[in-house]
């Protein structure tokens, strides 16, 4: 059971993050509160019903987290309240897993059809966490030219993205 408990985990990972970003909108808070999800689906995997929704179920314990999280830090003016919380997770719910694995699979195929200048950008922006202003100065540009540069890359992944989920496996 906890093998399948971790696969599930892992599995969902993607979509519990995205969650979790989506309501407290730091980077560095979603990481540690999805990983005191993951310690807590893995503690409480023997509550889990294998075959019944192990999304929701996660972001249940997710939804609690977050909300402790507001309440320990006190760090947004505005958080969201358990209602607006329910309500994200209720878009959740509704999002078929099927399509997000779509969706990630073509991006990562997307991604990899990116020019190497391209690519670089993406991996300092996301996978960095840099600033305009600190890709800048490592690529030698303008941050005005690396946040359009950036623009026409994020918008060129959507389009493969779409092409690729409309059933055209054309790159960029």
């Amino acid at each position: 059971m906890r093998n399948e408990i971790v696969r599930l985990l892992m599995e969902h990972r993607g979509t519990l993050f995205a969650f979790i970003y989506a309501s407290v909108r730091d980077y560095d808070a979603t990481e540690e509160i999805l990983q005191d999800v993951s310690v807590a689906v893995c503690q409480d995997g023997d509550s889990f019903e294998l075959g019944t929704n192990f999304g929701a179920w996660s972001r249940e314990i997710a939804r609690r987290r977050i909300l402790a999280h507001f309440r320990d830090t006190k760090r947004f003016p505005d958080p969201l309240s358990d209602q607006e919380l329910r309500n994200l997770q209720a878009g959740f719910d509704a999002v078929d897993d099927v399509t997000t694995k779509a969706r990630m699979a073509s991006l990562s195929k997307c991604l990899e059809s990116l020019k190497p200048f391209a690519k670089r950008l993406i991996q300092l922006r996301y996978a960095g966490r840099l600033s305009l202003c600190e890709i800048s100065e490592q690529v030698g540009r303008q941050p005005e030219s690396v946040r359009k540069a950036l623009y026409r890359t994020r918008q060129s992944l959507r389009e493969c993205i779409e092409r690729r989920l409309r059933g055209g496996d054309e790159g960029l």
